[in-house]
């Protein structure tokens, strides 16, 4: 379904931010279907989250290397337009780029409250 209403409406989603992720399961399998980076957020990160990080790439390989998965720990303060979220990989990733909030995001809120502030 993902895919007719990319296509449809002329988008490309390149990036999921999974916001309170909990263990982080639904974001890496989407990422997975889709081959998508993600962006996980929490306020603790969780052992379940290195657990099935470590599980998928025991299975699929450069699709959940550091360069594509980021997790960002901490409370958030967001502005309420979302446009200042944003990610950076872990000390061991190659690349240095910072997965941002932009037109080609997918954001998740699954796990918690999204909340706009006033």
């Amino acid at each position: 379904r993902m895919h007719r209403t990319r296509r449809r409406q002329g988008r490309n989603i390149t990036a999921i931010h999974d916001l309170a992720c909990g263990h982080g399961l639904v974001g890496l399998l989407l990422a997975l279907r889709f081959d998508l980076d993600v962006a996980s957020y929490d306020l603790i990160r969780r052992p379940a989250y290195d657990a099935f990080v470590g599980a998928f790439r025991d299975v699929c390989g450069g699709l959940f290397d550091d360069d594509r998965l980021y997790f960002s720990e901490g409370d958030f303060n967001l502005d309420p337009n979302l446009n200042r979220l944003s990610a950076t990989p872990p000390a061991t990733a190659t690349s240095t780029r910072v997965l941002a909030l932009d037109s080609e995001s997918l954001v998740l809120c699954i796990h918690g409250w999204l909340v706009k502030r006033v």
